[in-house]
């Protein structure tokens, strides 16, 4: 395979992951205020951290692999497992079943079952820039 220019993509969140995620944390200093409970603070601090830190922060290519970048670790897709990328459609998001997953908060990402699909990982913050990489 000949040697590829590394490359880098951001990870921008689209209006709907925006929105969500600034809901989700007004939502959360809402509760904690309400309640005034540590634990309850302590417990919201860590779903959003978490989310923060699985949540892609950009993409790269690069000597032989697609790098998803992440701050709690790099996802690693060699390129020679892939059998096919294409642009995702509306089709490919119908049916969505989060099985272990983010749906918006700081972008879509984890385990996700679909119609089309059938159970898949999504590493996402912007849904019209969608790719789908179908690995062996």
């Amino acid at each position: 395979m000949p040697h590829l220019k590394k490359q880098m993509f951001a990870a921008s969140y689209d209006l709907t992951a925006r929105i969500i995620s600034a809901y989700v944390v007004v939502v959360l200093l809402v509760i904690f205020i309400a309640t005034g409970s540590a634990l309850i603070g302590v417990l919201e601090l860590c779903i959003l951290a978490l989310s923060y830190l699985y949540s892609p922060q950009s993409y790269e290519i690069s000597d032989g692999t697609i790098l998803i970048k992440r701050l709690i670790g790099t996802v690693r897709l060699p390129l020679d497992s892939i059998r096919e990328v294409r642009t995702g459609s509306a089709d490919d998001f119908y049916g969505c079943n989060r099985l272990w997953a983010s749906g918006g908060l700081f972008g879509y990402f984890g385990l996700i079952k679909t119609k089309k699909l059938g159970k898949c990982r999504w590493y996402m913050t912007n849904r019209r820039n969608s790719v789908i990489i179908v690995t062996s």
